[in-house]
């Protein structure tokens, strides 16, 4: 979910992380709407953990990246859009290269806000230092990695679709956009809160895409496979919990001369809410 960076990677996932304790399933027979709102009171923090790892690969030569951090995100004003203005810094971050230790002053310095609303949905999305690769940094990685609430409410069991940006790699794919199959699956009682299970699915098989403005650079072939499983929490519509996968593979004719390329990324990666200071309504 933190987003530093001068390249785009997807904070997806595709199995929820079990906890030592089986929580219990909430049975009802309750056909109601389950209404998902972001909780919007100025003062509030929440403190997350992101881990991803990552491999891209350019003709045949995969690099592997992996990235943890810590960050606090700060509800700093509610507006009159529905929405909230949230500030996220970083308080922690390690890499599992150890040349990118170097920056990690730079990147600990680094400060994103964004407007995130009632639905889910973000806008307004702005970082403030110099950023630092492979950290993502951009509004379409984190409105891919949070679940859309629909306005009707959504039913256990019953699926409903989004679109949602395709972040990865290459700035000509930066306004491809890809179909999400969203299934809310379950409620789990975990005793402070109660937490809507939801299981996403992505798949794109051979989509042919322009490269650049117009096609200026080429054109292209994309495939995608992802899926992501979240934990919302029913009363402040926030995330608790996600992690999973995507992969993708992009065959690329590019220049005049039509030189074949082929880019190749699979990413794994958790997110999970580890504490939270709410405050009086």
């Amino acid at each position: 979910m933190p987003y530093i960076g001068d390249v785009k990677y997807l904070v997806l996932a595709a199995a929820l992380l079990a906890s030592s304790a089986t929580p219990a399933v909430v049975q009802s027979s309750d056909v109601s709407p389950i209404q998902l709102h972001v909780r919007m009171v100025p003062g509030e923090t929440r403190h997350y953990v992101n881990a991803v790892k990552m491999l891209l690969g350019t003709d045949g030569s995969p690099q592997a990246e992996e990235y943890t951090t810590n960050s606090t995100m700060v509800t700093e004003d509610r507006l009159d859009d529905d929405s909230i203005l949230v500030r996220e810094t970083f308080d922690d971050i390690t890499f599992g290269r150890n040349d990118l230790q170097l920056d990690r002053d730079t990147a600990l310095s680094t400060q994103a806000t964004y407007h995130l609303h009632g639905d889910g949905t973000f806008s307004d999305f702005e970082v403030q230092g110099q950023g630092l690769a492979p950290v993502p940094q951009r509004e379409d990685v984190f409105s891919a990695s949070w679940p859309h609430f629909p306005p009707e409410g959504v039913l256990l069991g019953q699926k409903f679709n989004v679109t949602m940006s395709l972040p990865v790699p290459v700035p000509a794919l930066d306004q491809a956009r890809v179909p999400v199959e969203v299934l809310p699956s379950s409620i789990d009682d975990q005793g402070d809160r109660r937490v809507l299970n939801i299981v996403e699915a992505s798949s794109v098989t051979d989509r042919e895409l322009p490269l650049g403005p117009f096609g200026s650079l080429g054109t292209g072939t994309l495939s995608v496979d992802g899926g992501v499983a979240a934990q919302m929490d029913i009363d402040t519509g926030w995330l608790v919990q996600q992690k999973g996968t995507l992969t993708y593979f992009l065959k690329a004719t590019i220049g005049q001369n039509n030189e074949q390329h082929m880019l190749v990324g699979k990413y794994e990666a958790s997110l999970t809410l580890t504490g939270e200071d709410l405050v009086d309504e």
